[in-house]
């Protein structure tokens, strides 16, 4: 009998039936007595006899569905272990920096510095942009947010306009979702909103009253409340080297790494961010430190999202296994593992 829940560590397979496109992703849960048991991304599991195998095809495990269904996945095995009180069952800690970098590594060999990473985050060499390309981002940012430029747009007066560039370089990204976005979009052009824009981006900010202002204008917006990741990405695209763009939903978490008690989820503010932005930076120092050396805080910021999301959680119980197995041998960090792929889009 092998049952596929019973392994925390082992790689989690998504599928789809080639007959029924409306059911969505599968994973595969159990295997026992001529049957397979599938859970589905609504939540159903369904139970196949040993002559319909062929209807499933392999998935790819990148995208919202299937980091959502493979992090559920995960999520009931850690479950039913502890349940057990077996030893397959996870730490209750959070990862430690190596463990981290190792994950990176499982994907990017040669970390922050492998050239599937320039290409795929920073956009080098690629012949078509794509909104996870940071240089481009920056470039975008550097062409229409500078400081003349907007100071430009002030003396006449075309406020409009200023806001339409930071939507027009935001929304070329995917720092944030368009709901997120649209809280900038729809709201009201005025002067003060764009005098404050420009100084959020341009000019120092110590105690963090320049975030504040802008967050206290377009909290007016009919488009909805401001979110972490859309009045952190202005600052981001403009100053990447200083300023970091936040992500909530894996931010916080990784930044235990640097200082666990700091490292709590707290609303948009300035004081906050100027606090979380410096451990920020010390996370980019820590990197550093462990030989990964970070271009600006964009890196950073994706090197939380791989290493953080709910499709890394099965990586991360891979590496802790090796590490634990072998701990006075494991592998370097970049080390490949053969047939253990697992590679790898929230809001707040």
């Amino acid at each position: 009998m092998n049952q596929v829940q019973n392994n925390v560590h082992q790689a989690i397979r998504l599928f789809r039936h080639s007959k029924r496109s409306e059911w969505g992703l599968a994973a595969l849960m159990w295997e026992h007595d001529g049957k397979r048991g599938y859970r589905f991304d609504d939540g159903t599991e369904r139970v196949f006899k040993e002559g319909f195998y062929h209807l499933f095809e392999s998935a790819p495990t990148v995208g919202d569905a299937a980091e959502k269904l493979l992090a559920a996945v995960h999520r009931e095995r850690v479950e039913q272990a502890e349940a057990r009180g077996s030893a397959d069952a996870l730490p209750v800690r959070g990862p430690s920096l190596p463990e981290l970098v190792a994950v990176l590594r499982e994907e990017y060999p040669e970390g922050l510095a492998d050239a599937s990473w320039a290409s795929k985050r920073r956009g080098a060499g690629v012949k078509r942009r794509a909104k996870r390309h940071r240089d481009a981002a920056i470039h975008d940012a550097a062409a229409m947010l500078g400081r003349v430029a907007l100071d430009e747009l002030l003396e006449g007066d075309r406020v409009e306009v200023i806001v339409q560039r930071f939507v027009d370089v935001l929304g070329a990204t995917d720092l944030v979702t368009s709901k997120q976005l649209e809280v900038l979009r729809r709201a009201t052009p005025t002067r003060a909103l764009g005098r404050a824009l420009r100084d959020l981006v341009h000019e120092p900010d110590p105690e963090g009253e320049r975030f504040d202002a802008v967050l206290r204008l377009l909290a007016r917006s009919p488009g909805g409340r401001p979110s972490w990741s859309l009045m952190t990405a202005m600052r981001a695209v403009v100053s990447p080297h200083d300023d970091v763009c936040i992500r909530p939903s894996v931010f916080f978490d990784a930044l235990r790494v640097v200082s666990p008690s700091q490292a709590k989820k707290v609303s948009p503010q300035g004081g906050q961010y100027n606090r979380l932005a410096a451990l920020a930076r010390e996370l980019c120092d820590r990197l550093r430190e462990a030989g990964e050396e970070a271009r600006d805080l964009l890196d950073v910021y994706d090197f939380i999202w791989e290493t953080r999301r709910p499709a890394a959680e099965p990586v991360l119980a891979r590496v802790r296994q090796r590490m634990a197995m072998a701990p006075e041998t494991a592998p370097a960090p970049g080390a490949a593992e053969a047939d253990e792929g697992e590679p790898a889009a929230e809001a707040a």
